[in-house]
């Protein structure tokens, strides 16, 4: 298990880190070249296939996870979604979803709620809730109406081959989904991304009346 985290005005100017979760040994770490910064936002996902396992991003750029820098342009680290086909992460922000294209090294738009019908996110640029509620392993996000009269539920729609469980009958996910307030991006106990191997199926039990 290997983690990763942000730091919001360290003393000693400790930007971001990538550490063994095991051991608490760093793997790699960044530092501002002087005084402290507030690196405020920082993220994890398989965004760049080029590359094995996730990639973390943040306001200081684009890494792998053996510290290579990959590009200074990223998506912005809000909130990492499962969207599309693909086992690529996307992301939400600010009511936009978005992709970052490895081949151009440019973020591409993939939605515009907005645009479809009238619908508003938290204040700071997060859905109302998301997840995946519908249960085929992609997520889905949930806003309102800008009256907060109605629930307005956005459905990835692309095909995909990849089956899995529903990823609310992960444990780790699960408890994610829990969180209220300052929620952050949903994990895993596995990894999903380019080159996964296939999580073994939990324990189910359907209870009925």
């Amino acid at each position: 298990m290997y983690g990763y985290g942000i730091q919001q005005n360290n003393q000693y100017g400790l930007l971001e880190y990538f550490y063994n979760a095991s051991t608490g040994k760093m793997i790699w770490t960044n530092y501002a070249k002087e005084g402290t910064a507030d690196v405020g936002r920082g993220n994890i996902g398989d965004i760049d296939p080029r590359y094995d396992g996730f990639e973390v991003w943040s306001f200081q750029g684009l890494y792998n996870h053996d510290g290579t820098r990959i590009g200074d342009n990223s998506l912005y680290p809000c909130i990492r979604l499962w969207w599309d086909g693909d086992l690529l992460a996307e992301s939400y922000n600010d009511t936009k979803f978005e992709k970052w294209n490895y081949k151009t090294g440019k973020v591409e738009r993939l939605l515009s709620p907005w645009k479809v019908t009238d619908s508003a996110g938290s204040d700071r640029g997060a859905p109302m809730f998301y997840g995946d509620i519908m249960g085929d392993w992609r997520e889905e996000v949930v806003m309102t109406s800008s009256d907060y009269s109605k629930l307005v539920i956005f459905c990835p729609t692309a095909e995909t081959d990849t089956r899995l469980y529903c990823l609310a009958q992960n444990p780790c996910y699960r408890n994610c989904m829990t969180a209220k307030g300052y929620y952050q991006s949903h994990m895993l106990d596995y990894y999903l991304g380019t080159g996964m191997e296939m999580p073994e199926k939990p324990d189910i039990s359907i209870i009925q009346k």
